[in-house]
C-alpha cells in the first residue's frame, strides 16, 4: 500500500534516524504504546537509542535538551510541539517509520518539502518569463 503522505506532513511525532534494527524498532513499538495510552511521556522526554564504542544500539530516553554522557543518540522519537495531543496521523508516522527500516523519514520528508518549493518557485518563474 503506498503512504499517505498528507497524513506524514500532519504528524506532530518526528523520527530521526533509521529503524534499523531490533532496539529501535522497540523504541517505536514503545512510542505506538504511549500514544495509544495517551500518556504524557513524550510531553518531557524524548525515546532515543544511542551508539557507544563497541556496544551498538543502547535504549536511553531524556528530557528535551539533554543527551548522553557516552555515545550519540542515532535513533531519536520526539514531539514537534509538545502541547498538542496525540493523533491517528502520529500512529500512522510511527509505523511508516517501523515498515521502512532502510529510510530515514524524517530527511526523506524534509528533502521533499524542500524540493516541492524549490519546484513552485521555478514554476513562478517560468510563468513569469516573457518574450518581446
Amino acid at each position: 500500500m503506498k503512504i499517505n503522505f498528507e497524513k506524514l506532513l500532519k504528524s506532530n511525532i518526528e523520527v530521526t534516524g533509521k529503524c534499523d534494527g531490533s532496539c529501535r524498532e522497540q523504541a517505536i513499538e514503545d512510542a505506538i504504546a504511549i500514544i495509544q495510552k495517551q500518556t504524557d511521556y513524550l510531553d518531557t522526554q524524548y525515546i532515543g537509542v544511542k551508539n557507544y564504542a563497541h556496544f551498538g544500539d543502547q535504549r536511553e530516553d531524556h528530557g528535551y535538551g539533554m543527551c548522553p554522557r557516552h555515545g550519540a543518540i542515532v535513533f531519536e522519537i520526539r514531539k514537534k510541539d509538545r502541547k498538542l495531543p496525540f493523533t491517528e496521523d502520529d500512529i500512522y508516522y510511527l509505523m511508516v517509520s517501523r515498515d521502512n527500516p532502510n529510510i530515514s523519514l524524517k530527511q526523506l520528508i524534509d528533502k521533499k518539502v524542500f524540493l516541492d518549493k524549490e519546484i513552485e518557485g521555478c514554476n513562478q518563474t517560468i510563468d513569469s518569463l516573457e518574450v518581446k
